[in-house]
């Protein structure tokens, strides 16, 4: 039997496999974030109905998913140096299929947040693992590119999560979302378990102890690659993530889009997330990893200003949200593989907890941006165009200063 698990596993350090069998693999285990978040958005005005609660009430059950998502990567990134990816991914993916039953019966608002945030602390290992299983792997400019499919793979779940979730939500009620979820993270758990090997080859004894834990996280904070990589795909994904607080609420509620055609034009916005993650993959051998970025920022710095333009104007139709959100995350299809594998990149020996800070400086810092965004919400699309705006406006900004900057000055020296 143990022979037979060992043939199936495909992602094992000292075989190196295809990129695109690692991408595949890890863009399934990736996948834990958007699904759970994506599915169940043409949910949240039933939900809301059903509890008769506030739109930012109802938004908590999205923003303590990210907070439980961000927190646990404090622990998961340090257990998995300290004990390998497979253990902290497979424990993982146990509590959020626990949690997933807890979402289904919940009785009250409060249970569904905090099974909700509960959830988010089992997804939390795909993200962490994902990306430390690539810097096992491959190098910055290798990793970039496996990312780069990664992210083209997983971002049919986004194109598809919102069309089953208002489907779902049509026939069977908001809480079939929540079966949906837990058969996949049962499949998931079943997948993890027959076809993951080992990949850290490098661990450390006393990576999960609170003073090597600071001292890694110390010298990880000190460094300036890592944190102008992490401080612009933390401002990219604050764009995505406003969209993903307000866009149900916007398109259904404002501009009448009823649910079950929610998940359409949805499609047509991430259809740009995959445009630039096809480019992404394309072109990471023939330019630096910060020059992807400074197209990227530009890219993604327009597809807000138009956002923002047409609400000013007063146009108040689904396109002139998703056509402008569809260039946005254009340039965040290029932004999140280029700033992952750069940031991690210099960090071999303790990817988990490079990833983990990562993760959690952008997940913490979008769920505060998520519950302002809602808060600003007035009943037209206006709240919703600006956050985008500005949030595209401060990737490129960070880009110019933290990226650009410090990639002349270096050149000045040599």
């Amino acid at each position: 039997m143990s022979a037979t698990l060992a043939r199936l596993r495909v992602i094992d350090a000292a075989r190196k496999p295809s990129a695109f069998s690692v991408a595949f693999f890890t863009a399934a285990i990736f996948a834990l974030l958007p699904i759970s978040t994506d599915l169940y958005l043409p949910a949240l005005p039933a939900l809301r109905g059903d509890f008769g609660i506030s739109s930012a009430r109802s938004q908590l059950t999205l923003s303590a998913f990210i907070v439980g998502f961000g927190l646990a990567q404090l622990a998961y990134g340090p257990l998995s140096d300290r004990f390998g990816r497979r253990p902290a991914l497979l424990a993982g993916i146990v509590l959020y299929a626990a949690a997933s039953v807890g979402c289904m019966a919940a009785p009250t608002i409060e249970m569904l947040i905090a099974a909700r945030f509960l959830q988010g602390v089992g997804a939390c290992s795909g993200q962490v693992m994902a990306r430390a299983i690539v810097r096992d792997l491959y190098d910055p400019a290798q990793g970039a590119r496996v990312l780069a499919y990664m992210t083209l793979l997983f971002g049919i779940v986004p194109l598809v999560g919102p069309l089953i979730g208002g489907y779902l939500t049509v026939w069977f009620g908001w809480r079939s979302t929540f079966a949906f979820l837990l058969a996949f993270g049962l499949v998931l758990l079943g997948s993890v378990w027959l076809l993951l090997a080992e990949t850290n080859r490098h661990l450390d004894p006393a990576a999960a102890s609170l003073r090597r834990l600071a001292e890694n996280a110390g010298t990880i904070l000190r460094n300036r690659t890592f944190l102008g990589f992490s401080a612009c795909v933390t401002f990219s994904y604050c764009g995505v993530f406003s969209f993903l607080s307000a866009s149900s609420f916007v398109l259904i509620d404002v501009l009448g889009v009823a649910p079950d055609r929610f998940g359409l034009w949805f499609m047509m916005a991430v259809t740009g997330n995959m445009v630039g993650a096809l480019a992404c993959s394309r072109l990471t051998q023939r330019f630096s990893l910060a020059r992807l970025l400074a197209a990227a920022a530009t890219v993604s710095c327009l597809g807000g200003l138009m956002m923002l333009g047409l609400a000013i104007g007063g146009i108040a139709q689904p396109w002139a949200i998703i056509a402008p959100m569809a260039v946005y995350l254009m340039g965040h299809g290029i932004t999140v593989p280029v700033c992952y594998a750069a940031a991690v990149g210099p960090f071999p020996t303790m990817a988990g907890t490079a990833s983990a800070l990562l993760g959690l400086m952008q997940l913490g810092v979008a769920a505060v941006v998520g519950q302002i965004v809602l808060r600003l919400h007035d009943g037209t699309p206006l709240p919703l165009a600006a956050a985008v705006a500005v949030l595209g406006c401060a990737v490129l900004v960070t880009e110019l200063i933290l990226v650009r900057g410090k990639s002349e000055r270096a050149d000045d020296r040599r």
